[in-house]
């Protein structure tokens, strides 16, 4: 039985509201749990944040040419704040502990783009101060979007590596076990393009269905799941090349 990841976020329902499942066992978890399982040697395939997919490239591979990216804004890793990003200097941020890629991005975004030496970075819950931001990523984010403001300031990390670089950031990439049998990688890249296919054919309909899922309104799901890269091109992995580059500048942590 081949162990294929799922996370519970809109973003990744494109690939598996038509797969059809065959000699899979679906595990699902958030990104970075994904990431710890693949580490173990307890996952096979999954849309892991590309961090995690940096540091296992001894042991997987790309499944075929599918992630998820967005040119712009991507509507669901935002930076809520009290001040704005530059007078960040000196203070504590919450960051979701769903999160990976988009922590390390925040780090390369904090430091390279606006210059701070020192911040703390906290997963949300822990410690006792209270934080000046609060980074929220898929559809916990995306519902915060669209509520009542609580903090002054919403940042689009995705929209601010745009405006910084003039590429797409891709978030996660579907990977695989290099170890599997070449027939079953193959197959599961199959399985991934015709799913897709499907999906980028209604996404209208995946929408509504979603509606009842997460209580979302229809109208917020389309234009999101409309607004993604689910194939990437030439631009994505240049974007990736240079998220790369960055991070070992500073050397972020995620």
């Amino acid at each position: 039985m081949i162990r294929v990841g799922r996370i519970p976020y809109l973003n990744v329902a494109p690939f598996h509201h038509y797969w059809s499942a065959g000699d899979v066992a679906f595990i699902e978890k958030h990104p970075r749990q994904l990431g710890l399982l693949a580490r173990e040697g307890l996952l096979d395939c999954a849309p892991l944040p590309v961090v995690d997919g940096f540091a296992l490239e001894e042991t997987f591979e790309p499944c075929g040419s599918f992630g998820i990216a967005a040119e712009g804004k991507v509507m669901s890793v935002l930076l809520f704040s009290r001040v704005p990003l530059e007078r960040l200097e000196g203070r504590t941020l919450a960051v979701t502990g769903a999160s990976s890629t988009s922590r390390a991005l925040l780090g390369v975004l904090l430091r390279r783009r606006y210059g701070l030496r020192e911040f703390t970075l906290v997963t949300e819950g822990e410690g006792e101060i209270v934080p000046s931001a609060l980074l929220l990523i898929g559809d916990q984010a995306l519902a915060a979007l669209h509520a009542p403001r609580t903090w002054e300031h919403c940042s689009d990390l995705a929209t601010l590596w745009h405006e910084w670089t003039g590429l797409p950031f891709t978030f996660a990439r579907w990977i695989v076990r290099k170890a599997l049998p070449g027939e079953a990688r193959r197959a599961l890249a199959r399985a991934l393009d015709e799913s897709l296919a499907r999906a980028e054919r209604s996404l209208g309909a995946i929408a509504q269905y979603e509606e009842g899922r997460t209580g979302l309104p229809r109208d917020v799901i389309l234009p999101y799941l409309e607004n993604f890269t689910f194939r990437l091109g030439p631009r994505e992995e240049e974007g990736m090349r240079l998220f790369r580059e960055e991070l070992s500048r500073c050397e972020v942590r995620a």
